[in-house]
């Protein structure tokens, strides 16, 4: 087989990463130019995508947010920031051949390079190596209410049935409602630091902006907004993007009530499948997601670091706990 070429724009304009994105049906909303410029909002990172043309006329991209530490002379560069996914994507589906020449290629332009890849993505092709890993999502079938709640765990079955007592409210992030979610936000998510999914209003208010197709659930108790759940979708799938609770309801039902009622909406919507993102780890976050009959997703988490990288990772390691004692 004749090698395939391919040509690179290492910063591709933003009209045409929009106007690629726009093209690709099956990306997901975190590689769209909104979720980044979202990103860089809060962060003030750069970022961008690469572009690839390769020699049978399949298109990519990759979009990136780039970070300088250790003074300047560490680039990193990472695709899947703010909790989200990252990898590839593109107008067609992509061969394990595209795969490994466009790995290749960014491996070789950044030495710390991070890529949490996309669930529906081939991942033939993708090099291994000693830090990349599997980790795993979850994804909900949506259907009607009946027929959903026959796959919830029985202990959440129970806790649906008093989702009545609860006001539901389904609507855009925006105005009023974005205000009561950021309260509640800044409430619920003050115990996660440090947590790197903790995204501040700079954030939200910049993705609400910028990309339509949100959806922010509001289940209301004695008055006061008790939970919250935030969404997006493409492609037929639902992608959560946040959720919280008053700590004054965290022992109640607020939580199992917008969580189904965000399925229930998505549904509503034509979606096929609600994509309840990585836990983390957090076994606890995971089961919860399960008792509403989720089914775990794996996906791929590649990573490189230099040589350097590695260094600066275990000076700030050994730095961190100093530090902390030093605030006690």
């Amino acid at each position: 087989m004749a090698p395939m070429k391919v040509q690179i724009c290492w910063d591709i304009p933003g009209g045409a990463w929009q106007r690629l994105f726009d093209a690709s049906p099956a990306a997901s909303p975190f590689h769209s130019p909104a979720w980044y410029a979202a990103w860089h909002a809060e962060t003030g990172q750069a970022v961008g995508a690469v572009g690839f043309k390769f020699g049978d006329g399949t298109r990519a991209a990759l979009p990136l947010a780039l970070e300088r530490t250790y003074r300047g002379a560490l680039l990193s560069a990472r695709s899947g920031v703010a909790g989200g996914y990252g990898g590839l994507f593109g107008p067609q589906p992509l061969s394990g051949r595209h795969v490994r020449l466009a790995f290749q290629a960014l491996a070789r332009k950044f030495p710390d390079l991070a890529v949490q890849a996309f669930p529906h993505q081939s991942w033939d092709g993708a090099p291994r190596c000693p830090l990349t890993a599997v980790t795993r999502s979850q994804r909900v079938r949506l259907a009607p209410r009946e027929v959903l709640r026959k796959g919830y765990f029985k202990n959440r079955r129970r806790d649906s049935r008093f989702a009545f007592e609860f006001a539901v409210d389904f609507g855009p992030l925006e105005g009023d409602r974005l205000d009561a979610f950021l309260a509640l936000y800044r409430v619920a998510t003050g115990a996660w630091a440090p947590d790197r999914h903790v995204r501040g209003e700079a954030f939200w208010r910049a993705l609400g902006e910028r990309f339509t197709d949100l959806a922010l659930d509001l289940a209301w108790q004695q008055g006061v907004v008790a939970a919250a759940r935030v969404f997006a979708w493409r492609g037929g799938t639902a992608y959560d993007l946040a959720h919280v609770v008053a700590p004054r309801f965290r022992n109640g039902e607020a939580a199992t009530a917008v969580t189904e009622g965000a399925l229930v909406y998505a549904h509503s919507l034509g979606l096929a499948y609600f994509d309840m993102m990585p836990s983390d780890g957090q076994e606890g976050v995971f089961q919860f997601k399960a008792s509403f009959g989720a089914q775990p997703v794996p996906v791929l988490e590649f990573r490189q670091r230099s040589l350097l990288g590695r260094l600066y990772d275990r000076g700030r390691a050994w730095l961190e706990p100093r530090a902390s004692r030093s605030r006690m």
